[in-house]
């Protein structure tokens, strides 16, 4: 009976220490490989284990907030893939002379480098006035 108390007691205390991976774990957070770690050699120490829960429950960033894999066709009928990054956290300097290289490339025509570059700027436009208000 004291070994079944026992390992209730202990399956119930890593429970308890594994928390803030159990929770990121849940919410697909894209650090839980760090906050396993975290947790595994730091939540011994009370701080450790908080840091660790916190982290774990802090910003929605998720795996799915990764950028993903994008394909562009060119008029020849290639594909060439690029990252799609999340727009709020992309420079539109950046993103406009990577579409200018493609075009460059041959990858897109000139009228879709346009359309994309004033897609860009308009949209960093409206998060200007969004900012503004």
């Amino acid at each position: 009976m004291d070994a079944l108390i026992f390992t209730v007691v202990a399956l119930l205390f890593l429970a308890i220490y594994f928390l803030p991976t159990f929770v990121a774990v849940a919410r697909k957070k894209v650090n839980e490989g760090a906050i396993f770690v975290l947790n595994l050699f730091l939540g011994w120490s009370l701080i450790g284990w908080v840091v660790a829960l916190v982290w774990a429950l802090s910003s929605p960033e998720t795996s799915e907030a990764r950028p993903r894999k994008k394909t562009l066709k060119s008029n020849n009928g290639k594909e060439k893939f690029i990252s799609s990054e999340n727009r709020v956290s992309v420079d539109v300097s950046s993103e406009i002379k990577s579409f200018y290289d493609l075009k460059e490339q041959g990858i897109i025509t000139e009228e879709e480098f346009d359309q994309k570059k004033k897609s860009l700027l308009n949209l960093k436009q409206s998060d200007q006035d969004d900012q503004s208000k």
